[in-house]
């Protein structure tokens, strides 16, 4: 029908789907392997940016950049601009796999850019990004993301896995690569039960504040960073093998040399957080020792978090720059590893491989970080 889009199980399409003004779902009939779009130079994968959109459904897609860097080149990318409709725009993006564009997936309401106050406010978009598959993103002169967002009014990434995020060659690492990336103008993010392995900066990046909970972060210059939004929380995370933007061996990226920030587990700039439950182990790159929180509201709350082998000066954490370690609640850092699991290369594949339609525990954070509690205990 004319809202509805459905394609083959197991198709391989040269090209671009360009979606029609009134598409609401766009999905795949039959058994087999996800259906696969191979977009040219220059053309983002999936493109839906009409304003008569109010609901757009993409669910077991495969869509494929080609292997090369392209600024502003997307996988799925959803644009409402500022003339749109009134309404709100509702988006569920499930089991699709996206690799190989600036950004993989970008959703924008750009209405959300024009209003007050000045740095604007949550747009119309409610979105949904449920078990996907986020593959590698090339770095750009600017932000190379897994998955950028502008103008949500609200947003939900659950059990999705992401990779190598503006980490292809040693050209693209720095601080603005990141696997998750909420712009100042959203709504609150939550990131639940995600993995996210080896970006070129940050795992997580909430300019507008938001929930991080049980998920697994690995080999990330840079953990999580949030920011603005009272009452976020970060919760029951594992942050492993923390490494820095240029790594010992590597020539430094004169364009992004690494700075202050690197070290930090967790940098936490929005007021009255729920800190909890955390685990940092294994800081593999710089050595000074820093706090493993940084820029902490005096009126935030931190409970049974630890690191290990961080290289920090107790579990100390930092209030308007200055450090603190009259930590209560159970919070404690332990010097030498007692043997916490890293989240290797067959974890992650595991991930990344995942079938169409397929789940089961071994895709859920929840028993490898259990595995890393039992190994402090």
């Amino acid at each position: 029908s004319n809202d509805k889009a459905r394609i083959a199980a197991g198709t391989v399409y040269q090209g671009s789907l360009v979606l029609p003004r009134s598409t609401q779902l766009v999905g795949v009939w039959g058994e087999g392997d996800r259906p696969t779009f191979r977009a040219p130079v220059g053309k983002h994968g999936i493109e839906a940016t009409s304003d008569q959109i109010t609901r757009l459904i993409v669910v077991g897609l495969n869509i494929v950049g080609p292997d090369k860097p392209q600024k502003d080149v997307n996988g799925i990318y959803l644009k409402l601009t500022r003339a749109a409709g009134k309404y709100a725009k509702d988006v569920l993006i499930e089991d699709c796999s996206i690799a190989g564009f600036d950004a993989n997936i970008k959703l924008v309401d750009d209405w959300s850019r024009y209003q007050v106050p000045a740095y604007g406010a949550p747009g119309r978009i409610t979105a949904i990004i449920n078990r996907c598959i986020v593959g590698t993103s090339y770095g750009s002169d600017a932000h190379s993301i897994g998955i950028y967002l502008e103008g949500m009014a609200q947003a939900t990434i659950s059990q999705t896995s992401i990779d190598r995020s503006g980490n292809r060659t040693n050209d693209d690492r720095g601080k603005e690569n990141h696997c998750i990336y909420g712009q100042t103008f959203n709504g609150p993010i939550r990131v639940i039960g995600c993995t996210l392995t080896r970006p070129g900066g940050s795992a997580v990046q909430l300019r507008a504040g938001g929930e991080v909970i049980d998920c697994i972060i690995s080999g990330a210059p840079l953990g999580p960073y949030i920011a603005h939004l009272s009452g976020s929380k970060l919760i029951g995370n594992v942050l492993l093998d923390q490494v820095d933007i240029n790594p010992p061996g590597q020539a430094a990226n004169p364009n992004k040399p690494n700075e202050d920030i690197r070290g930090h587990a967790f940098t936490l700039i929005a007021p009255k957080m729920q800190i909890s439950r955390n685990l940092a182990a294994r800081r593999l790159g710089n050595q000074a020792k820093v706090p493993a929180f940084k820029d902490i509201d005096a009126e935030s709350t931190l409970t049974g978090n630890f690191a290990i082998a961080w290289h920090t000066e107790g579990l100390n954490y930092l209030i308007g720059g200055k450090s603190h370690r009259d930590l209560t609640g159970g919070n404690r850092t332990i010097d030498a590893d007692p043997g916490v699991p890293s989240f290797d290369e067959a974890q992650i594949d595991l991930r990344l491989n995942r079938p169409r339609g397929v789940w089961a525990d071994k895709y859920e954070t929840a028993g490898f970080i259990n595995k890393c509690w039992k190994a402090i205990q």
